[in-house]
C-alpha cells in the first residue's frame, strides 16, 4: 500500500488483522516478494507453435538479464498446465525480483522490464501476439504515472480557470 502513501495500518484497522499485519510487518518489513506476470495472447497460433515459442523464449530470455530480475519462468520452462490457457492460445510467464523494498523496485527496476515487454509487444503484433504485464510494482508505476500526468493537467486547467476568474472579477489583470 505504500505506492498509495497509505499504511497498511490505516487500511486494516484494528483487532486481529492489524496485529497480524504488524507481525508481518516487524519481521519481514525490508522485504517484499515480488512478482510480475507477463501474459501472451496469439488468437491464431497453438503454443506448441514454433513462432510461438519463439517470442515468449526471446522476452524471458532479455527479461533474465535484467538487473534485480532473480528469475523468469514460462509454461516452456516449467509444463505446468495452469500457465496455459484451455484453448492453448494464451500462456503466461512469471518474473520474480530480488527481494527488495517495494519501493525501491518501483523507482529504480520495473522500468526496463517494462520497456522491454512494450517492445516485445510491438515487435510480435504484426504476428497477432498481444503482450500484457501485471503486478504490484508494475500496476502501481503506470497508476503513479496516471496520477501525475492528470494532476499535471488539472493544475494547468485550474491556474488558466483561475486566472481568468481573476480577471473578470477584478476587471484588470494584476
Amino acid at each position: 500500500m505504500s505506492a498509495l502513501g497509505v499504511e497498511t495500518s490505516q487500511v486494516f484497522g484494528a483487532g486481529d488483522a492489524q496485529r497480524g499485519q504488524r507481525l508481518v510487518e516487524d519481521r519481514f518489513a525490508e522485504f517484499q516478494p515480488t512478482a510480475e506476470i507477463i501474459v501472451f495472447s496469439n488468437p491464431d497460433l497453438d503454443v506448441a507453435d514454433p513462432a510461438y515459442q519463439a517470442v515468449v523464449k526471446a522476452l524471458v530470455q532479455e527479461l533474465r538479464g535484467l538487473e534485480r530480475v532473480a528469475t523468469v519462468v514460462s509454461f516452456y520452462d516449467t509444463g505446468f498446465p495452469f500457465m496455459v490457457s484451455n484453448d492453448r492460445r494464451v500462456l503466461m510467464a512469471r518474473l520474480l525480483f530480488e527481494p527488495e523494498k517495494l519501493q525501491t523496485l518501483s523507482e529504480e527496476y520495473i522500468g526496463p522490464v517494462v520497456d522491454a515487454v512494450a517492445t516485445a509487444r510491438l515487435a510480435a503484433a504484426p504476428q497477432g501476439f498481444e503482450i500484457e504485464i501485471v503486478g504490484a510494482v508494475s500496476t502501481g508505476k503506470a497508476f503513479e504515472t496516471i496520477v501525475d500526468e492528470d494532476f499535471s493537467k488539472i493544475l494547468m486547467i485550474t491556474l488558466v480557470g483561475g486566472f481568468f476568474i481573476l480577471v473578470l472579477a477584478f476587471g484588470a489583470v494584476v
